[in-house]
């Protein structure tokens, strides 16, 4: 693989697409303190604003927020990589944990080795962009997240599911 390219970005204001030849990677979390978790929402986009991929995962409440962030962004970066996304843009509405990987020194925080981790998995990448964007810029990352709690319709086949999925995505993705 070619050296890492890192560029900071000033915090959007609006959701942008992606450069033309990246994948534009949202992340989000929500914790559920009753039920003991918290849900990690990721989604992958194109350049013409298409859905690529899409996680939902749920995992044991962590200590802390900036965990979690931290959690959810390494998951979101796995996820490109598992995908075979070589040209990617990640950004999250966490400003200190975008600080903390830009710092670029080993952090002692109880999240640094999931940083730590993300800069490894940053080096596999041709193009690596991480940026800060506003939480109302990252609403379906956040929707995803929402997920695992909120109760689905029973789903009497694959493509009825298929179709709910890709309606509620619409609806979050709706220009505004």
């Amino acid at each position: 693989m070619s050296p890492l390219r890192y560029c900071p970005q000033q915090s959007q204001a609006a959701w942008t697409p992606p450069l033309t030849s990246c994948f534009k990677i949202n992340f989000n979390n929500a914790m559920f303190e009753k039920e003991g978790s918290s849900d990690l929402g990721v989604v992958i986009r194109n350049g013409g604003r298409q859905v690529m991929a899409s996680l939902s995962q749920l995992v044991p409440l962590p200590h802390s927020v900036i965990e979690v962030e931290a959690l959810v962004a390494r998951r979101g970066v796995e996820l490109a990589l598992e995908l075979g996304f070589y040209n990617i843009e990640p950004e999250g509405d966490s400003a200190s944990l975008i600080s903390s990987f830009n710092d670029g020194h080993r952090s002692l925080a109880q999240y640094g080795h999931i940083v730590i981790d993300i800069h490894y998995l940053a080096s596999q990448f041709f193009v690596f962009n991480l940026s800060h964007v506003r939480r109302h810029c990252n609403k379906v990352a956040h929707s995803l997240a929402r997920k695992a709690v909120i109760p689905l319709p029973p789903r009497p086949c694959q493509s009825g599911w298929k179709m709910y999925l890709q309606m509620s995505l619409m609806y979050y993705m709706l220009p505004y």
